[in-house]
């Protein structure tokens, strides 16, 4: 996932400083902060439109055009680029396919804006309340399939949150104070086993093991406790896409005290992927100690990245993990040993640009 240059290099101080700004101050600079990371079940909630749609132009906005009916004085929420869209299928809210839809959004390096892309098609949540389209949570709002089984995947999350939410909405009406916690958790781990909309799904599992994006997450999230009929199904998607990025240590923790063989043998894989390739990021190191873990092992407490450096993802300091990069690869093939574990080489799927996963 790529992690747009807002979110990156930030002290967690800064943290504190964001909070004072979104509570005491109005106005540009308190539009200025990092959105709250949204995944597809809270855009979808929030979102009055839903569609996969293809990218046609993409261009700024005379000087005193704003998209809204009549002038406004200019300001750091005015838009300043518009993108026109053609419908492909509509997921939620009405339209048509084959429709056309202006999307307009100021552009800006932070809160990172939506990312639309010419000549390509993608999914987006559209929000209409100051009379015009708008982009639901920025860039978080434009995603970018890379093809039909990713389509289908997005469309399926789609599709299951909107119609678990309007169960909830039906029942409220008749007053039914329906819970949509339950629906919720059993959505995110259904759509946890597929690439494509896996951070949507475990974002919030594994409470605030996604340091990248729980950094701005001021909800202070906990871990969720999942049913073992749903961990057996989180297992499944685990094992049918073993994760080759950091979602691997995430989605381990979910598991954690769920026996199971092949869960094990995935996450062998994955490793051995990652070491082949010379990954040793901290949540590579991070997913060895919890495969240890798993095998019965007590690895010893390793000293955490600075924040800059879990922000960035840079490569895991010898002065940071305690353990160089060749201590840490002799680590790895002296667990294989003990264990008598012969993992493969799994392929890396190709690195997604940024038009692909702007958020």
């Amino acid at each position: 996932m790529h992690v747009s240059a807002c979110l990156m290099g930030r002290w967690r101080v800064r943290r504190f400083v964001w909070v004072l700004v979104a509570l005491l101050i109005q106005g540009p600079l308190a539009r200025a902060q990092p959105p709250i990371p949204e995944t597809v079940w809270t855009m979808t909630g929030e979102a009055a439109l839903v569609v996969w749609a293809d990218v046609e132009e993409v261009s700024p906005l005379p000087a005193d055009a704003t998209g809204r009916k009549g002038m406004i004085p200019p300001s750091p929420d005015t838009p300043d680029m518009v993108a026109r869209l053609r419908i492909r299928e509509v997921w939620k809210g009405e339209a048509r396919a084959g429709e056309q839809l202006l999307v307009y959004w100021a552009d800006s390096e932070c809160p990172p804006p939506p990312y639309y892309k010419e000549g390509r098609a993608v999914v987006t949540f559209l929000s209409y309340a100051t009379e015009k389209w708008e982009t639901v949570a920025g860039s978080y709002g434009t995603r970018y399939p890379t093809g039909d089984d990713e389509v289908a995947a997005y469309r399926q999350a789609v599709v299951l949150a909107k119609e678990a939410q309007h169960i909830r909405s039906q029942a409220r009406r008749v007053g039914n104070r329906l819970s949509l916690e339950p629906m919720r958790v059993d959505w995110q781990v259904q759509v946890s086993a597929h690439p494509a909309t896996r951070w949507d799904g475990m974002y919030g599992l594994a409470g605030g093991a996604d340091v990248i994006h729980d950094f701005y997450d001021l909800k202070g999230r906990r871990p969720l406790r999942l049913t073992e009929a749903q961990r057996a199904r989180f297992a499944r998607g685990f094992v049918e896409h073993p994760p080759l990025d950091s979602s691997l240590p995430t989605m381990l923790k979910v598991l954690h005290g769920y026996a199971d063989k092949q869960v094990d043998q995935a996450a062998a894989q994955s490793l051995e992927t990652m070491f082949n390739e010379g990954r040793r990021q901290e949540w590579v190191v991070q997913a060895f100690d919890l495969l240890r873990e798993r095998h019965g092992e007590k690895p010893k407490p390793r000293e955490p990245l600075s924040d800059e450096e879990a922000l960035s993802e840079q490569e895991a300091r010898d002065e940071a993990n305690g353990a160089s990069a060749s201590s840490i690869q002799r680590e790895w093939a002296r667990f294989k040993k003990r264990h008598r574990l012969t993992p493969t080489s799994s392929p890396l799927s190709i690195a997604r640009r940024r038009g692909d996963s702007p958020f």
